[in-house]
């Protein structure tokens, strides 16, 4: 039976068999008789490229690719029916297609890939597959930092407006200047595999155990400038991603970096020669003043029975800039015994030092005019 391209019209016909010899008569059948110009040989679905990275799943924008469909007839007369075709994909988890057939593409809710993710083109009566390979990112993703620990440079000092998340009483301490730390270069890896039970977390064990390997499984793709957006520092106070590929120590600490949402975290410390003592003293100050001043207000409360804030008024307020005024002057105070004690520290080392040099040239005076 010949199908037909071009159709011009179509018209219904009803019919029945009956057996003569039985006096039988079959249930009515409609019948939809279609005519057309041309015989038509068959259809076949292109695609621009017949693989498909699913960068989706990392960026959240769609990834697509164009697709038409052709019809050749028996006098080789090609067609596009791209519009008039129906299409559908065998697994939309891999891949889908759209309503009018003129592109695949995938939308980064697809939970695996395939090697031979199969799509379905239909024209009439005839239909034809076109075969794709899908690649999905395995994750969680990688993140390679190349120095794991960012420590203090010393003697090195930069403004604090210069660090957004830096800490405004400790720059206040040091004059308005915050020390500078190491930076290292930060890279997001990962492989693309098809073939994939379901890439984004089905337990070990379950599924196929055997991927396809974009690049093979000695390859990763780096994939930084995809993904540099949803890079995160748990603990921005100690660390910062600068545009996308440089990790910045910012104060002494430990914290964790991810990609996206539930990829794999990298603990990175920020630290150095005195940062680390400093920081637990601060913290361990910070604790205690609280303490404290919980405790004020518990029994300012218990000696107005409960009055609660309207009856502390004012009166709270000026006691809590006493007390910061009073310990701004008592750390200012310690500064400058501890500037004191280090300049003289250095005088005593400085006259040692020149005592040191004369008694040395004495005795070289003295050799020379015993061998004179």
């Amino acid at each position: 039976m010949n199908v037909l391209l071009g159709l011009q019209w179509s018209q219904e016909v009803t019919w029945q068999v009956e057996y003569p010899l039985t006096r039988t008569v079959t249930p009515e059948v409609t019948t939809l008789i279609q005519l057309a110009q041309q015989d038509l040989g068959g259809i076949v679905p292109l695609a621009m490229e017949t693989e498909l990275l699913n960068t989706a799943v990392l960026t959240g924008r769609t990834a697509a690719v164009p697709v038409k469909v052709l019809t050749v007839a028996s006098d080789g007369t090609v067609s596009d029916v791209t519009e008039s075709a129906e299409c559908r994909s065998a697994d939309e988890q891999v891949i889908k297609v759209s309503e009018r057939c003129d592109y695949v593409y995938v939308n980064g809710k697809e939970t695996r890939g395939q090697s031979r993710a199969l799509l379905n083109f239909t024209y009439s009566f005839l239909s034809a597959q076109l075969q794709m390979s899908v690649w999905t990112p395995r994750l969680p993703l990688l993140i390679h930092v190349s120095d794991p620990e960012l420590n203090q440079i010393k003697g090195w000092r930069v403004p604090v407006r210069s660090r957004p998340h830096s800490d405004e009483r400790r720059s206040h301490e040091e004059g308005g200047c915050v020390a500078q730390y190491q930076s290292s270069a930060l890279r997001v890896l990962t492989y693309f595999v098809a073939d994939a039970a379901d890439v984004k977390g089905m337990p070990e064990g379950e599924g196929p155990s055997r991927h396809n390997f974009l690049l093979g499984s000695d390859w990763q793709v780096e994939v930084t400038q995809m993904v540099k957006d949803s890079l995160r520092v748990a603990d921005p106070h100690v660390a910062q991603v600068l545009d996308g590929h440089v990790l910045m120590g910012a104060r002494a600490g430990t914290t964790s970096i991810q990609a996206g949402r539930g990829n794999r975290r990298r603990r990175r410390r920020g630290g150095g020669r005195r940062g680390g003592g400093r920081g637990k003293r601060r913290r361990e100050r910070s604790e205690k003043r609280r303490r404290e001043n919980r405790g004020k207000r518990r029994r300012g409360k218990e000696r107005r029975g409960g009055g609660g804030r309207e009856e502390r008024g004012g009166e709270g307020r000026r006691e809590k800039r006493r007390g910061r005024r009073e310990r701004g002057k008592k750390e200012e105070r310690e500064g400058g015994e501890r500037r004191r004690g280090r300049k003289e520290r250095k005088r005593r080392r400085g006259r040692k030092e020149e005592e040191g040099r004369r008694k040395k040239r004495r005795r070289e005076r003295k050799e020379e005019e015993g061998e004179e």
